[in-house]
């Protein structure tokens, strides 16, 4: 542990940087960074941000993720909670930009596809 007050540990191969109250009481293989009054348990976890788990093979990025379920990727750009809903599952919480540098849409894929609303017009479904 790096950089970690009072922080309970006892997962194997646990790594904690700049997290303070951290709870890793099951699992192994977790690493987490920049968190705080959080509990991470699991097999082979990563959080980075401010976020928990208790699932196994999960990869969080961003604050105020909730994650139960396993085989997943989370990224959380907005400021609200976030509870992912299913196992095995990739989530984006925030507007998405393939090939620009700007999204103006939910998904914005420049040269290719838009779905949401662009800037006054509405996307069908």
């Amino acid at each position: 542990m790096i950089s970690s007050q009072g922080t309970n540990v006892n997962a194997s191969n646990t790594v904690v940087m700049h997290g303070n109250n951290i709870n890793a009481t099951a699992g192994k293989n977790i690493t987490v960074l920049n968190a705080e009054n959080k509990t991470i348990n699991g097999n082979y976890v990563t959080v980075l941000g401010n976020s928990s788990a208790s699932a196994d093979s999960t990869f969080i990025i961003g604050d105020n993720v909730e994650n139960r379920k396993s085989n997943t990727f989370v990224f959380n750009g907005k400021d609200g909670s976030f509870v992912p809903a299913q196992d095995s599952a990739f989530y984006a919480n925030s507007k998405v930009a393939i090939n620009t540098d700007t999204a103006k849409a939910q998904l914005d894929i420049n040269g290719g596809a838009m779905i949401g609303i662009r800037g006054n017009l509405s996307v069908p479904n």
